[in-house]
C-alpha cells in the first residue's frame, strides 16, 4: 500500500482487562482519500504502521471464540 512506505508512525497497544491481544486486527484510514491499511497485533498487542503524514482514522477488531470485541474509532490521529 502505498501508506506505508512513508517514514512518519502511528503505532499502539491493543489491550483487553490490561493485558496485551494478539492477532487483534488494527485498521487506518488515511481521512484525506479513504486510503486504508490493515495489520494485525504482535503477542503484546503492540502495532506499528510507517506510514506518509497526514490524519487517520484508527479502529481495532477482535474475536475470541463466539465474542467480538471492537474499539472505540479515534479520528484525526496524527502520525508523527
Amino acid at each position: 500500500s502505498a501508506l506505508l512506505s512513508g517514514s512518519f508512525r502511528i503505532s499502539g497497544s491493543v489491550q483487553l482487562s490490561g493485558s496485551g491481544v494478539q492477532d487483534a486486527t488494527v485498521r487506518i484510514i488515511r481521512q484525506s482519500d479513504n486510503t486504508s491499511a490493515v495489520t494485525q497485533s504482535a503477542s503484546d498487542g503492540t502495532y506499528v504502521f510507517n506510514l506518509v503524514s497526514g490524519s487517520y482514522h484508527v479502529m481495532t477488531e477482535y474475536t475470541s471464540g463466539s465474542i467480538n470485541y471492537n474499539s472505540l474509532s479515534q479520528w484525526d490521529v496524527g502520525s508523527v
